[in-house]
Parts: structure tokens; C-alpha cells; sequence
């Protein structure tokens, strides 16, 4: 895990790629009784912040995406891959972490 943490750092693809597979299990495989949607998210947002990124969008846009992809049956990797890539960005644009 360590090694995809690092290649995290330094390549917006592989987060996500990475997130995005996430993603896709936590809210199609129904792991929970409820939440399945509201979990796959808050692991996004957890797991891409420990690696330095972020997804920029506000909560009803993340809702909608995660929501209403669900209901058209179109939650699957290809489009949460697209998506994340359209809206990750680094927390540190420049300098990196803080010291």
C-alpha cells in the first residue's frame, strides 16, 4: 500500500485511478446496510487528503454526481474515473506539504 501512496504524490492519474476503483466498490457493492454512496464518498475525500489532493466540488455537486449516477445506473469506473479527473487538485499547488 505504501507504494501507491507514494505514486500517489507524484501523479494525478494514478490517485485517481486509484479512487476511483475505490470508489466504484464502496458504492456498488453494497458493503453496508445503509450509507454505501454517503461511505464511498467520505473515503474519497479521506483517502485522496492523507495523499495531498482534493476534489473540488461542492457537497450538493458531489451528492448529485454520486446520486444521480447511481439512479441512471451509470456508477461504474469509467465515469467515476472521469469525474475525479476533472475535479482532483493538489492541497499544496506548489511548496508541498507544510513543514
Amino acid at each position: 500500500m505504501r507504494a501507491v501512496w507514494r505514486a500517489l504524490e507524484d501523479d494525478f492519474r494514478t490517485a485517481a485511478f486509484a479512487i476511483a476503483s475505490l470508489q466504484q466498490s464502496l458504492g456498488n457493492d453494497h458493503e453496508f446496510i445503509d450509507g454505501n454512496k454517503r461511505i464511498a464518498f467520505t473515503a474519497t475525500d479521506v483517502f485522496l487528503r492523507r495523499n495531498g489532493f482534493y476534489i473540488d466540488v461542492s457537497g450538493p455537486e458531489g451528492h448529485e454526481f454520486i446520486d444521480g449516477s447511481m439512479n441512471r445506473r451509470e456508477f461504474r469506473f469509467p465515469r467515476i474515473l472521469d469525474w475525479i479527473r476533472q475535479h482532483i487538485k493538489p492541497l499544496w499547488p506548489t511548496a508541498g506539504p507544510p513543514a
